[in-house]
């Protein structure tokens, strides 16, 4: 509106300047330009903010009031059993959906199900609207062995057999 409005206002400048040559003048190369300048000027700045937040979008950055290293400290300071977390990553997809991808490294298999549920709850309190979730575990010998099996290998494959999942799977994997 400001643009439209300027441009009225030095066509009646124009139309009112009396017919002196140097009002004219002076107003064609002095006011005319200047108050094109204070335009342009006030475009760029009205635009820069929405500019950015479009940069800020297409470079999927993450969005300004979230901290990653914050974040972590506060899954591990709420969810026990998580002994570390890497790959954190948030960003924006549109103007209104948040993303994140996060792997968690946890020291034990009790209750995984409720940690997901703890580790997605802290995410929507702070506008996630979706995340995903890499587990990996990082547990004693004696807790590793209650898992069952942890290869699958060729059946006929001496070395894997104590190791083999429950069934055997003509799956070719070396141990």
């Amino acid at each position: 509106l400001l643009g439209p409005l300027t441009i009225l206002a030095c066509g009646i400048l124009l139309v009112l300047l009396p017919e002196k040559h140097d009002a004219r003048v002076l107003f064609s190369r002095l006011v005319d330009p200047t108050i094109c300048c204070f335009l342009f000027l006030s475009y760029l700045f009205m635009i820069s903010i929405p500019m950015r937040d479009v940069m800020h979008l297409v470079l999927q950055a993450n969005p300004c009031n979230l901290k990653v290293d914050q974040v972590e400290n506060l899954l591990r300071d709420s969810v026990p059993g998580i002994s570390s977390i890497h790959e954190l990553h948030i960003w924006r997809l549109t103007p209104q959906k948040t993303l994140a991808t996060v792997h968690v490294v946890f020291n034990t298999t009790e209750n995984i199900i409720t940690k997901y549920q703890d580790i997605n709850f802290i995410f929507e309190t702070l506008h996630i609207d979706h995340v995903t979730i890499q587990p990996e575990f990082a547990l004693p010998t004696d807790e590793f062995a209650k898992l069952g099996c942890h290869y699958q290998c060729v059946s006929n494959n001496t070395e894997c057999g104590p190791l083999q999942c429950c069934e055997a799977l003509p799956v070719s994997h070396s141990c």
